[in-house]
Order: structure tokens, then C-alpha cells, then sequence
């Protein structure tokens, strides 16, 4: 197989003096810009310079301005230097543009005026044989540029074409069009203060020299949820002058109150005075800012604005939902949750050869026992239940106990055993899945039973909760979150799963759920005037 190379053009140029004073210069965060002043995307030290070294066999650039050539770069033994022959190599534009293969066709129209008009220039950025690559298409690479936080805006606001082993006509990359949620097409950009006091202390934002900051939301008419290739887009973009200097997951501004409707806002905040070189609040490789009180009390101000929107869309759910009362339902799912817990101890030590109630890397999910269930999670005390009084996993690299199974909650009534809040309901949204975890529940090995979904609300309107056709629809959900465990603890013991395996699998698991139902569960799903004997 050809070996693997990723290139990268654009069309300013680079002298011999910009590599030597600028380029070369490793850990100057100041490089980039030159001694111009001026802030620039790049400019953070190593980044670069490390990527090129670090994750290829081998990489380069050619480079030309002012009619020069340089093509500099490092070699297998991570070495840097000129290439022989072509260190300030006086030459044409067609032959650089030769030289560095690229045909005239692909030089857009509007950088042709621009060279007729100022010094021609253009860099090539050369890998090969990228280290730890892991085979994917090109349609996944082009959406992963799409997507991520440091290309997003410039595929946003830029011109950016890719092509694939130099075959035009080339594909511009478009980002992907976010419907907003109706009733929230248009949000009100809001201005950040020009002071936020945090923990007694008070820090500034806005000021003569930097007079503007100001955060955007947006709404998705989709949740992102916690995991899939849009997922990432669920987050808070800082922005400084030049770009993006950090990015935060909705989930990782700290407690939010409607977490659950987070899941439809990203946004926006743009605050220059982070990047102020006397109040520097920029890590070098750009992901997250440096955790100060400063940019903790800025984080902390947008979770609240967040809530704010979140909780607007929370009321908007409320008053489209059908009303029910789940207290029945509730003891339903008190049933299902001690099947549950019964069935997979027996099957999971049947399919996977162990005791079924966790294992060397910690056990299924987490959760609780099928009492805790239908009574907001909560133990004795009134405090939240953290699962590991239900019995324990596994150990683990990292001994820690492990919640012996995973804990099915109903949205709409039982209360968030995670909140702050303990008279707090999970409201879930109808486009949220059927069986719903946000990105707190996950370690926890909580799921929810979203009851506001179409055909939940369909069945809860013409059969009611007590119905045996609801009961059913609790029990399909169960079947949901047991195949899902199955999968999950299957890919812990496999390093790679084939698409039989799964289907094997889940044939399996679906089986043994519906033959177990069929003898532990007959009064439940057939008997119109079951009652549960739990209390």
C-alpha cells in the first residue's frame, strides 16, 4: 500500500529571514507574529513545529516569496535543516509551483489578482506516513475538519478546498447547517460584563483596550448527545482576536440545571483580554484555558447564562407535554428494575463466562438496586444514592468500587439522583433518544426512560400508564439498555469488533431477555389489573 501523505496548501510565503528568526525560534510565543505586533492564529511556541516532528515519519515545507524557494523540514532522525540545493533557491512562480506540484488550475482565480498585484508566495506543509493512523475515509477526515474546535471557524469563514491524490476538481469543505430549535431561531448577543466578581474577588472583562466581549447561543433542533461525530459541537468556543483559545463541552462549565436541554445549546464567547500579555490566560496548545480564577469566574458567568437559556427550553417541553401521573408507572419500573438486575447477574456470567456483577474493569455501568428505583434514587437519609451501596463491581486497575448494575429512571418524574437540586425531575426533550443518558449519567450507569418521546406520549394518551401496553413499552426500553450493556462489555473483553459479532450478540441477548420475560414477566405484560408487590 502507498504510503499515507497529508499536505496543506496556502498561499503566503515564507523568506529565508521568516525561517530562521520566526520558525526556528522553538517555545517563542511572539514567532509567529514577526515583531509586527500584530496577534496571529499561530504564535504559541511548539505546536507546529512539534506535530511535524512528532507525528510523521518524516515532513516538510516548501516555501516561496520574494522569488526565492526553501524547503525545510525534518528527517527520520528528527532532524531539522535545509533541504540541499534548495535554501534561498532563486526561481520562477510556474517552476515553485512545479516543483511543489501544483498544477495552475488549482490556484484560485482571486489569489492569481492578488499575486499581480503584491509579492507571490505560497507554503506547502508536508507529512508523511503519519505515526498512529488509524485507516478511515475521506469523507470522516473532511467531517472531522469540520467540526473541531480550532478548524470549525475557518472552515466557517474561509475558502478551504481538500482533494484526494491530487484529483480535481476539488471539494470545498461546507460546514454543516445547525437547524435552531423553533422559538429560538434568534438569540440576543449577550454582552459580558465589564467586571464579574467570583469567589470575593472581582475580575475584569471588558476595558478601554479591550471593549468589546460578549457571548453567543445558539439552539440546535437536535440534541448533539454525548457521543457521534456532532457531539464535539456541543460546546462553548472562547474566541480571542486571532481565533479559537479553548473550548469547553457544555458539561464541563461545571453543574448545570438543565442539563438535559443543554444538549441543544453551543455557542460563542468572545473575550480578548484573555490573550492580554500582562493577564495571559492562553495554554499553548489552545484546548482549554489556563485554570485561573480569572477564566473560572468567566466559565462559571456563561454556565449561568446557559441555565438561563436551558431553562426557557425546559419550560417550552412542559407545556408541550401530555400530563400523566407515573406514579403508577413508577412501581412498574420498580418491577423491571429488579428483573433486570435478577436477569443480568444469571445471563452476563452465561454469555461472558463471569459472575455477571462486574468485573477486572469495573462492571457493568453503575446504578442501583431495583428499591431505589421510582423514589428519585435516594437512600435512608434522603441523600442521593450513589450506586456503590447496591453491592459493588469489580476492581480494576484503579481499585474502585463499581455499582453492581445500572439504574433505570423515569424523565418527568423520578428525581435526579445527580442534582443539587433533590426535588429535582429530569425533563427530557421528545427528540431526545428513547433510552437517554447525558454525560454526567454515564459513570454513574444511569439511564432514563424518556417519557416524552412521540410514541411514549402516544401510548401514555390512548392507554394510559396502567395499560399492559405501557407496560410493554417499559419493557422494550429495558431490552434497549440491557443489549447496549451487553455490546459495552463486549467491546471491553475484544480489541476489535466485527459487525457479526455484534449481530451475533445482540441475536443472543434478545433471545434469552425474551424467553426470561416470557416466564418472569406473564402477570406483568398480560394481567390488566397487575399489581406490584413492591414497597
Amino acid at each position: 500500500m502507498k504510503d499515507i501523505t497529508f499536505e496543506c496548501i496556502d498561499f503566503v510565503g515564507m523568506s529565508k529571514t521568516d525561517i530562521d528568526q520566526a520558525f526556528k525560534r522553538w517555545g517563542d510565543r511572539r514567532a509567529a507574529a514577526r515583531d509586527t505586533g500584530r496577534r496571529m492564529l499561530g504564535g504559541h511556541g511548539n505546536g507546529g513545529k512539534f506535530y511535524m516532528r512528532q507525528m510523521f515519519s518524516t515532513s516538510q515545507f516548501i516555501t516561496y516569496s520574494g522569488k526565492r524557494l526553501n524547503v525545510f523540514g525534518f528527517n527520520k532522525k528528527k532532524r531539522y535543516g535545509y533541504a540541499d540545493g534548495y535554501e534561498n533557491k532563486k526561481m520562477s512562480i510556474e517552476d515553485a509551483l512545479k516543483f511543489a506540484n501544483i498544477p495552475a488550475s488549482l490556484v484560485p482565480v482571486a489569489i492569481k489578482n492578488r499575486w499581480r498585484a503584491s509579492d507571490v508566495g505560497f507554503t506547502v506543509v508536508i507529512g508523511e506516513v503519519p505515526n498512529k493512523f488509524r485507516i478511515s475515509t475521506l469523507a470522516k477526515i473532511y467531517q472531522k475538519l469540520k467540526i473541531h474546535p480550532q478548524s470549525r471557524r475557518l472552515v466557517k469563514h474561509k475558502e478551504i478546498h481538500v482533494l484526494s491524490n491530487s484529483k480535481l476538481p476539488s471539494q470545498k469543505l461546507i460546514p454543516d447547517e445547525i437547524a435552531p430549535r423553533k422559538e429560538f431561531e434568534k438569540l440576543k448577543q449577550i454582552q459580558i460584563p465589564r467586571k464579574i466578581i467570583y469567589e470575593g474577588e472581582e475580575f475584569e472583562f471588558r476595558n478601554n483596550a479591550y471593549p468589546k466581549a460578549y457571548l453567543d447561543l445558539y439552539t440546535s433542533e437536535q440534541p448533539f448527545g454525548r457521543s457521534g461525530e456532532k457531539a464535539s459541537l456541543n460546546s462553548i468556543d472562547i474566541l480571542g482576536e486571532v481565533g479559537c483559545i479553548g473550548t469547553y463541552r457544555l458539561n464541563e462549565l461545571g453543574y448545570l440545571k438543565y442539563s438535559a436541554q443543554a444538549e441543544f445549546v453551543y455557542g460563542e464567547c468572545y473575550c480578548p483580554i484573555l490573550e492580554d500579555k500582562d493577564d495571559d490566560c492562553i495554554k499553548n496548545d489552545r484546548e482549554k484555558l489556563v485554570d485561573v480564577q480569572k477564566t473560572k469566574a468567566l466559565r462559571n458567568w456563561i454556565k449561568s447564562k446557559v441555565d438561563e437559556l436551558c431553562e426557557k427550553l425546559s419550560d417550552q417541553d412542559k407545556n408541550n407535554r401530555k400530563k400523566a401521573d407515573f406514579s403508577k408507572s413508577a412501581q412498574f419500573n420498580e418491577v423491571l428494575n429488579a428483573w433486570k438486575n435478577k436477569f443480568m447477574s444469571k445471563i452476563f456470567a452465561e454469555v461472558f463466562g463471569g459472575p455477571g456483577q462486574g468485573d477486572s474493569i469495573g462492571g457493568f455501568g453503575g446504578g442501583g438496586e431495583a428499591s431505589s428505583a421510582g423514589k428519585g434514587g435516594k437512600s435512608k437519609d434522603g441523600k442521593p444514592r450513589s450506586g456503590d451501596e447496591d453491592g459493588g463491581g469489580g476492581a480494576g486497575m484503579n481499585p474502585k468500587k463499581a455499582p453492581r448494575f445500572p439504574r433505570v429512571l423515569l424523565s418527568s418524574y423520578d428525581i435526579d439522583p445527580l442534582s443539587e437540586n433533590l426535588n429535582g425531575k429530569v425533563e427530557l426533550d421528545p427528540r431526545h433518544h428513547p433510552v437517554h443518558q447525558r454525560p454526567e449519567d454515564t459513570k454513574e450507569g444511569i439511564y432514563w426512560i424518556n417519557t416524552s418521546r412521540p410514541l411514549a406520549q402516544r401510548i401514555i394518551e390512548q392507554y394510559h400508564v396502567e395499560s399492559t401496553r405501557w407496560r410493554e413499552y417499559l419493557l422494550q426500553r429495558y431490552v434497549d439498555i440491557i443489549v447496549k450493556e451487553a455490546i459495552h462489555q463486549k467491546s471491553k473483553k475484544e480489541s476489535f469488533l466485527t459487525f457479526e459479532m455484534v449481530d451475533g450478540l445482540m441475536m443472543d441477548v434478545i433471545s434469552r431477555i425474551h424467553d426470561a420475560a416470557a416466564l418472569d414477566l406473564d402477570s406483568f405484560l398480560f394481567d390488566e389489573t397487575f399489581e406490584s408487590n413492591i414497597s
